[in-house]
C-alpha cells in the first residue's frame, strides 16, 4: 500500500550534490524571469491609479507572518506606486518555528496582535496580512482614534474586491451592455452576498466546489469558451482578482486592496468598512460566522462522523429546522 512504498523509499535513491546539479548546462532557474513578468503582468492588469497612488496618505501596516510574503508585497506596493508600508519587524523573515503566534493563520485569535500593535503605534488605519505562503490576505481597520477594529472576514475582503473589479470593469467598458459573458465565482462554502450582487448588477455568477482548484479549473474552462472571469474568491481568505493567476493570491489581493482603500479614502473619504455598509445596504445584509472544535479523542470523532453520514441518507431536519431541498 501507499504507506509500505514511501516507507520503503525514505532514503535517496542516489547522492544529490547541489553544486553539480545547478553547473549542469541543462539546469535553469527561470525565478528571475517569472518574477518580473508576474509583477508586469499584475501592474498593468490590475494597477488602476498609478499616479494617484503616490499621493496617497493612507498609513498601512503589514505582517508576512513569518513568512515569505513581505519582499513580494514590498515589490508590489512599488510597482503600484504605492507609499511604503510599515513592516511588522518581529514578523518579516521566514521562520518555520512562527515564535510570535500560537498558530500562523491571520485568520486565528491573536494572529493580528502584533500588526494591530505596530499600526496603533505608527497612526497606520489599515492593516494587510498574508499567510506564510502569501497565497492568502487578511485585512483590518482602525478608526481614527485607533480605538476600534474591525477585522473583515474572507467574505466581506470578497466582496469588496468583486465590487472593486466591476466598477472598474464598467468603467472601461461604458458601452457594453450586455454582461452574459462576464463572470465571477466562489466557492460553495463563500457567501451568496457575490451572487446576490451579481444579479442586481446584471453580470453571471457561479459557484463550484469547496477549493480553488474548482474555481481555477472552472475559470479556466470560461476562458476557453470566450467568457470573461473578473474575480474569484473563497471564505477562509483567498483570492483571485483579474485573471493573471487562476489560483489563490494574496500578494496581488493585497496591492489591489490598498489601492482600493486609497481611493476611498481619496476619491470618497470613506473608510473600507463604511463602504462595505454601503454594499450591504444596497444589496442586502449576510453574516456569516465560521467555528470550529477540536477533539483528539478518536471515539468522539468517530461517533460524530458515524451520526453526521446518518446510515448513508440524506438528512431531513437541521436541529428544529426542516431541510427544504439539497
Amino acid at each position: 500500500n501507499i504507506k509500505n512504498s514511501i516507507d520503503a523509499n525514505l532514503k535517496p535513491w542516489a547522492k544529490y550534490e547541489p553544486d553539480s546539479i545547478e553547473a549542469n548546462p541543462m539546469c535553469k532557474d527561470p525565478t528571475q524571469q517569472i518574477t518580473s513578468l508576474y509583477f508586469e503582468s499584475i501592474t498593468k492588469a490590475l494597477c488602476r491609479y498609478p499616479s494617484l497612488n503616490g499621493k496617497s496618505d493612507l498609513k498601512i501596516a503589514y505582517t508576512a507572518m513569518h513568512g515569505v510574503g513581505e519582499r513580494f508585497i514590498r515589490r508590489a506596493f512599488k510597482d503600484f506606486n504605492l507609499p511604503p508600508f510599515v513592516a511588522v519587524k518581529q514578523q518579516g523573515s521566514p521562520d518555520p518555528t512562527f515564535p510570535t503566534v500560537a498558530f500562523p493563520n491571520p485568520e486565528e485569535k491573536g494572529a493580528l496582535d502584533l500588526a494591530l500593535k505596530t499600526a496603533k503605534e505608527n497612526g497606520c488605519s489599515l492593516v494587510l496580512a498574508n499567510d506564510p505562503d502569501a497565497d492568502r490576505l487578511a485585512a483590518a481597520e482602525l478608526d481614527a482614534n485607533n480605538d476600534t477594529i474591525h477585522s473583515f472576514t474572507g467574505n466581506e475582503i470578497g466582496i469588496l474586491l468583486a465590487d472593486w473589479q466591476w466598477r472598474h470593469f464598467k468603467r472601461a467598458n461604458p458601452s457594453m451592455t450586455d454582461y452574459s459573458n462576464i463572470y465571477m465565482l466562489n466557492s460553495t462554502v463563500s457567501s451568496k452576498m457575490l451572487r446576490a450582487y451579481a444579479q442586481a448588477e446584471g453580470f453571471q455568477y457561479m459557484d463550484t466546489l469547496t477549493g480553488f482548484k474548482w474555481m481555477g479549473n472552472t475559470a479556466y474552462q470560461l476562458a476557453k469558451e470566450g467568457k470573461s472571469v473578473l474575480f474569484m474568491f473563497e471564505e477562509a481568505i483567498g483570492y483571485a482578482v483579474g485573471d493573471v493567476v487562476l489560483d489563490k493570491d494574496g500578494v496581488s489581493a493585497g496591492a489591489v486592496f490598498a489601492e482600493m482603500a486609497a481611493s476611498l479614502r481619496r476619491e470618497h473619504k470613506k473608510t473600507v468598512h463604511q463602504h462595505l455598509d454601503s454594499l450591504y445596504t444596497r444589496v442586502g445584509y449576510f453574516l456569516s460566522h465560521n467555528h470550529y472544535v477540536r477533539s483528539n479523542d478518536q471515539k468522539i470523532m468517530g461517533a460524530i462522523f458515524d451520526r453526521l453520514r446518518n446510515g448513508g441518507k440524506y438528512w431531513f431536519k437541521c436541529g428544529d429546522y426542516v431541510i427544504k431541498s439539497i
